[in-house]
């Protein structure tokens, strides 16, 4: 059975508003397996969905509206770079 993302684990996302030791630690837990990229890609489609049907979940809750659509932009261009099909 394959891992459910949360809709609330936006941890990876932390690198956008967080501090060095968040970028640090999410760094090598994307580095550590192959599986954390299937991860971050199911994280990413699930995130997509949520903030398209404008339901803010965690440390969202405290951004803005712009920020919240430079993190869009900036997540419709990993996707973009990722060729991930279902975007």
């Amino acid at each position: 059975m394959s891992r459910q993302p949360q809709i609330t684990d936006f941890r990876w996302l932390s690198h956008q508003f967080g501090s060095s030791s968040d970028r640090l630690h999410d760094e090598s837990h994307l580095n550590c397996t192959g599986q954390a990229e299937v991860d971050l890609e199911s994280s990413i489609l699930e995130f997509q969905v949520s903030i398209r049907n404008r339901h803010w979940f965690g440390p969202l809750d405290n951004l803005d509206f712009m920020a919240k659509r430079k993190l869009l932009y900036q997540l419709e261009n990993l996707a973009s770079i990722n060729h991930l099909d279902s975007w």
